[in-house]
Parts: C-alpha cells; structure tokens; sequence
C-alpha cells in the first residue's frame, strides 16, 4: 500500500472533495486517511508508487479548477445556442 502526504495550498482547498471522489473511481482502494489542520492530506492506495498518486490527485485537482473556472462561459454558451 502506497501512503503519501500532500500539502495543498488553502486557494485549492474547495476542489478537494470532487478530486477525492474522481480519485476514487479510478484508483480501485484508494483511500483518504486524514486532512491535517495544516493544509497536508494523506492518501493512500494499493499498486501505485508515491509520485503517481500524487500525480493523479494533483491533475484531478486542477481538473476540478479548471471545471468550475469556465462553468459559467459554458452555461453562457449553452443559454445563447439554446434560445
């Protein structure tokens, strides 16, 4: 079992439980141990190595910025293509 320990600036804080939950329905038993008070998060999960996990958390971090970010150009688009 791969464990390793993130910290995550409190600007990114707001994207971490969508990017736990993409996580997880990719990485069969992976697993969020703790979110310490100091901004650090521990994961852990089967047949990965450390830099892959973190990897893979960090991309659906900014996955998940990158969706919210342009949500309002996008509903913006949809509105003016759908009237």
């Amino acid at each position: 079992m791969c464990r390793v320990s993130i910290n995550i600036h409190q600007s990114f804080h707001i994207f971490i439980a969508p990017a736990l939950v993409r996580l997880g329905a990719m990485c069969s038993g992976f697993q969020w141990e703790e979110m310490r008070s100091d901004g650090t998060l521990i994961l852990q999960a089967p047949d990965v190595t450390p830099e892959s996990l973190s990897q893979q958390f960090w991309h659906q971090i900014y996955r998940e910025r990158i969706y919210t970010e342009t949500l309002p150009i996008r509903q913006a688009l949809f509105q003016s293509f759908a009237s």
